[in-house]
């Protein structure tokens, strides 16, 4: 997977709110959230009332309308504006496309985690 140009990247970068207004919990921010488990949480959690909200992170819009979607590849430092504000973060994206390089898979995902470990902990 590789990163999108600047031009792309702040093109795909546009959110919905998904904020409940008076809704008490936690804000959660889901990485991977457009496919397999993070598809499976992000829906689970947007419906869950003990959620206030959910930010849903991926390279490509899922299906959940319930959650604020933000389109960008988790290796862009641009992440860490959009977990700003959540008060969990879950990562669950990673690459495990096994037509791509083994190397350049470990690499997306050993950068990806870093990434987002570094905004969550800003």
């Amino acid at each position: 997977m590789s990163s999108p140009d600047p031009q792309v990247r702040a093109a795909r970068n546009q959110s919905t709110s998904s904020a409940r207004p008076g809704a008490r919990g936690p804000v959660v921010a889901v990485t991977g959230a457009a496919s397999g488990v993070g598809a499976l949480l992000t829906e689970r959690l947007a419906a869950s009332d003990e959620v206030r909200q959910v930010v849903a992170i991926d390279e490509r819009r899922g299906g959940c309308e319930a959650a604020e979607w933000q389109i960008l590849d988790v290796r862009d430092p641009a992440i860490a504006e959009k977990l700003r504000g959540a008060d969990v973060v879950v990562h669950l994206a990673l690459d495990l496309d096994l037509e791509t390089d083994a190397a350049a898979r470990t690499a997306y995902n050993v950068r990806g985690t870093q990434t987002v470990l570094t905004a969550a902990a800003a």
